[in-house]
């Protein structure tokens, strides 16, 4: 039967604390997606809080009709379509998220990478979720979005770069993930040099 554990240490201030736990279902699987990294830029006229226009650097290789995510220091803002103005500059619109930063912010506007990934939230033992830098001290945001059949959100996680994430369902930790099955997923980065791994471990037991 699939098993995954989970393991935290911390020691300091002369104490530590070293845990690890087990969870077993009858179903799950691991995934690993390559995320490319996003386009650097600063933001240009914001007209309200999920609109405005992005200054992107040259080469940025956006166009109409994507959707993309964008990050800037102390935010994000995810789902967002584009439209090409002209050259270097691009439309965002819509999405979720933080409201879109002051003009001359820096900024990366990430292209979402799609992946599959067939996991049945109200059936979760134990996810867990990190996203891994090919430099291993960069620390940007990334953003999952993870989707049932019909496209409609069922939870949406911000990571940092070394930082994992995890949600003990079996061990009492809120279940983030309830609701229609999550059929696939999207996955985008907010590093505009440095190419990123998103790993997702998860057990669920349909029949508890």
């Amino acid at each position: 039967m699939p098993t995954l554990t989970l393991s935290i240490a911390s020691n300091g201030l002369g104490s530590s604390i070293n845990n690890s736990v087990t969870r077993t279902g009858d179903g799950g699987s691991a995934s690993e997606i390559a995320v490319p990294a996003g386009k650097a830029g600063t933001m240009g006229t914001k007209t309200d809080a999920d609109t405005g226009e992005l200054s992107m650097d040259t080469g940025h290789g956006l166009s109409n009709g994507l959707v993309v995510d964008v990050f800037w220091a102390t935010g994000g803002r995810y789902g967002m379509d584009t439209s090409l103005l002209s050259g270097d500059l691009i439309t965002v619109d819509g999405g979720s998220g933080d409201d879109l930063p002051a003009d001359t912010t820096a900024l990366v506007a990430s292209v979402r990478t799609y992946f599959n990934a067939l996991i049945d939230g109200d059936e979760l033992g134990l996810l867990v979720m990190q996203n891994f830098y090919a430099i291993s001290s960069t620390t940007n945001k990334s953003h999952v979005s993870l989707l049932d059949v019909a496209l409609t959100e069922v939870a949406g996680v911000t990571l940092t770069g070394r930082n994992a994430r995890s949600w003990d369902i079996t061990g009492g930790d809120t279940n983030a993930f309830t609701g229609l099955p999550i059929t696939h997923g999207y996955a985008s980065n907010g590093s505009a040099t440095d190419t990123s791994t998103l790993k997702i471990i998860w057990v669920q037991d349909t029949t508890p």
